[in-house]
């Protein structure tokens, strides 16, 4: 019986080629997307599932916004807190190394000795937990051994950084799996910090991040009364301000945004919409199937009839139809394989994904899948199909394709509604990216480069280096600042004589800054050379505000510091984050880079001159420099990332959509031939019987776009809102949504009609 079932599968998937192709190659994409999207999503939300303790490591974190702290603080921790397991700090160094005279830029992260007691890491050679016991020591991570080393064993390696020599003790293996933490090219001992000029007791500077481990079983909540006794303490030896510390779960960090770290973060609600899209295809291929099978119906009437005359039950009706729904679904998800080979190295790079797709749980899941869609997507038409009733079929009663119409029309409506939420999703994400890559963020950033200042220049080489940038023909300007606008901004505390505490951004800078940047002032001057370096602070409109002045030029902060002037609000961090209140601080002794702003003619040449002037003044760094434009496009690779691919998923499903509708309107153009044939004896023209034979799918789509609306404006504007400046949704986009359903619809139901209703009347009810 099954070899009967298979061969009779075979020879209608051979003989109703177009609805074979429409079935099979929309299934292959929805198939293909899903399995795509699942890897991303999947892998996503299994983020640092691979540490053994991850229900019993916390971050220490300081204020609702700081997801660093102050060196000193674990050890104070710890001792006030015997219940603590075991601790570890990390802190990203970015610096050269050099390895046989060849010196190499690289990414360096400094952890204490116990961070491998504390996270699951796996070793390719040597032992994690003791490979940092000694200060100069390193671990380098397996993919960049092999791209400094080649083949050579590293373990054992001496290495160069900051004219120390350090050896190789561990390599670590590359992951697979996400996580938030920065595991970078070369892992070195925390307390070797020490040695390069950090400083070990300072408990106001937070810049490093601080993990604990508790017992198992212990919750935090158990020690509150014990950190609360911790946070008064800490007051009384450091400062009545001193900001208030607790402990953070690690697992729930990935997915936490907004926060100053070096964590590297997720984002849940991009997670999600994914998923949801990914799902939504895959039930627009299975709409697919489900309308085209019920519209066969009348076609398969008298196979069916046949069958059940000739002792056939419903219940070996209905075995026929799911093998034939999972057959063809077997052959999409062979050529769903094919796809998913080709795009995956694509869609990883996008991604930025490590995972592994070739494994047999994968290919269970994948089978199990293929099994699933293959049975969900033929239930409903085997059901109604094996319940024909024999007699009316013989007698040519055949009504079974109009009752499953209703069906039809209502899955039609969710698919296209699907689609336009899909389409007018893309069109708001688009011009969202728009919108942060082109808004005025109230300074300039063009023909800016920016870059760390050579390791030597102190105090009194400042000046000198400056002179010697300035001198460059194609630089117009050069300011010395903390950082760049964007990245790592200082917070700074004031608290007035009511006992009321004020918290601001700060950014250690010259008199240049305002000039390089373009920032305009609304009141008060700028700096000036020829005065020493305490003339006040600049702050920004936000600061005023939040201050309450009226007149911020009569105004003081830290009993004698003057405001000098206030400047216009400017975007100086991403558009994630608001306006918030800041200050400039001319005290070049804490700036570490400077910004160059360029005349724009001969680039090449000018930043190749700026290297030169650069390595006058250092000998252990290479020049690494950024344009400021391309460091703020940065912040929103996430963002572009996921804009991109949500348009390719949008276009892939209205390509499926699209499928589905052209073998619907295929089908029942073919059923109402006879229709047609009247209407045009009875003097009708094929305009006449395209309008009305097209309203029908029409309406359809109309009624998709009044579900679709509401739903995505729900969906998009949430996602909106982690932005703190975004464009606005307005009505265009939903009309050129919904305008492009409908133009498809039209253009495919149009082609099927014109053919019939273009055909001679008589060969029409003669077939008929």
């Amino acid at each position: 019986m099954f070899k009967n079932y298979l061969k009779i599968a075979i020879r209608n998937i051979i003989h109703y080629k177009a609805y074979s192709f429409i079935n099979i190659v929309g299934l292959a994409i929805g198939i293909t997307v899903f399995a795509l999207i699942m890897v991303y999503v999947i892998g996503e939300l299994s983020a640092d599932k691979f540490h053994e303790n991850i229900d019993r490591i916390y971050r220490v974190e300081r204020q609702e916004k700081f997801g660093v702290t102050s060196i000193p603080i674990m050890e104070r921790l710890m001792n006030a807190l015997p219940e603590i397991e075991n601790g570890s700090r990390l802190m990203p160094y970015p610096g050269n190394i050099k390895h046989n005279d060849e010196l190499t830029s690289t990414r360096l992260v400094f952890v204490d000795s116990t961070f491998f007691d504390i996270f699951s890491f796996e070793a390719v050679a040597g032992d994690l937990t003791t490979a940092l016991d000694d200060k100069q020591s390193m671990i380098i991570k397996e993919s960049y051994a092999k791209e400094l080393l080649g083949d050579e064993n590293p373990v054992g390696q001496e290495i160069i950084f900051r004219d120390e020599s350090f050896t190789i003790t561990a390599v670590l293996k590359d992951l697979d799996q996400k996580t938030q933490l920065q595991t970078s090219d070369l892992m070195g001992n925390f307390l070797k910090l020490r040695d390069f000029g950090e400083d070990f007791e300072n408990d106001w500077w937070g810049n490093y991040v601080t993990y604990i481990m508790l017992p198992e079983g212990m919750e935090p909540a158990y020690l509150q009364e014990k950190l609360d006794a911790f946070n008064a303490e800490m007051k009384e030896i450091v400062h009545e301000n001193y900001p208030e510390h607790w402990f953070n779960p690690f697992k729930d960090i990935y997915f936490e945004l907004g926060k100053f770290d070096y964590s590297v973060h997720g984002n849940i609600l991009t997670v999600k919409m994914f998923l949801a899209s990914a799902i939504l295809i895959i039930l627009i291929a299975c709409i697919n199937f489900i309308n085209l099978s019920t519209a066969r119906a009348m076609v398969r009437a008298k196979e069916i009839g046949v069958r059940k005359v000739i002792g056939a039950n419903r219940t070996n009706l209905i075995a026929q139809f799911l093998g034939e729904a999972v057959l063809l679904c077997i052959i999409a998800g062979i050529l769903s394989l094919v796809l998913i080979e080709l795009a995956y190295p694509h869609f990883a790079e996008f991604f930025t994904l490590n995972a592994k797709i070739h494994s047999a749980n994968n290919y269970l899941l994948f089978g199990g899948g293929i099994l699933s869609i293959g049975l969900l997507s033929g239930i409903y038409p085997a059901f109604y199909l094996a319940a024909s009733i024999p007699v009316e079929v013989l007698r040519s009663e055949q009504t079974r394709g109009n009752k499953g119409a209703a069906f039809r029309k209502i899955l039609t409506v969710f698919q296209f509604a699907i689609s336009i939420i899909l389409v007018a999703g893309t069109l708001i994400v688009q011009k969202q990216l728009h919108y942060i890559q082109n808004r005025d963020l109230g300074f300039n950033k063009e023909q800016i480069i920016s870059f760390r200042i050579p390791s030597e220049c102190h105090s009194e080489k400042r000046d000198t280096f400056k002179q010697e940038i300035l001198s460059i023909a194609g630089v117009k300007d050069a300011a010395y600042l903390y950082t760049t606008p964007g990245r790592v901004i200082l917070q700074y505390g004031y608290t007035d004589p009511e006992g009321e505490l004020y918290q601001f951004r700060t950014i250690p800078t010259d008199p240049n800054f305002i000039d390089v940047f373009e920032i305009p002032l609304v009141t008060g001057e700028n700096w000036s050379w020829d005065l020493d370096r305490h003339q006040g602070i600049i702050v920004n409109e936000a600061f005023v505000e939040m201050m309450g002045w009226e007149d911020p030029l009569e105004e003081v902060i830290w009993g004698d510091i003057p405001i000098r002037g206030v400047m216009k609000n400017f975007i100086y961090r991403s558009l994630h984050f608001g306006i918030e209140p800041l200050a400039l601080i001319y005290d070049w002794d804490q700036t570490h880079s400077m910004s160059v702003k360029l005349d724009g003619t001969d680039l090449p040449t000018t930043i190749k001159l700026i290297e030169e002037k650069y390595d006058k003044f250092e000998e252990k760094n290479t020049f690494n420099s950024y344009f400021l434009d391309d460091d703020f496009e940065t912040f929103y690779r996430n963002e572009i990332r996921f804009g991109r691919i949500f348009g390719y998923f949008s276009l892939l499903a209205i390509i499926v959509a699209c499928l589905g509708l052209f073998g619907l309107a295929s089908f029942l153009t073919t059923q109402r031939t006879k229709e047609i044939g009247v209407r045009k004896v009875l003097g009708a023209s094929v305009g006449q019987i395209i309008k009305n034979l097209s309203f029908d799918f029409v309406k359809w789509v109309i009624v998709a776009n009044v579900i679709a609306w509401p739903v995505c404006w729900y969906i998009m504007n949430n996602w909106l809102q982690k932005f703190s400046f975004h464009t606005t949704i307005n009505i265009f986009v939903f009309l050129t949504a919904g305008t492009l359903a409908i133009f498809i619809a039209l253009i495919t139901v149009i082609f099927h009609t014109y053919r019939a209703a273009s055909s001679n009347p008589v060969e029409v009810l003669k077939y008929e």
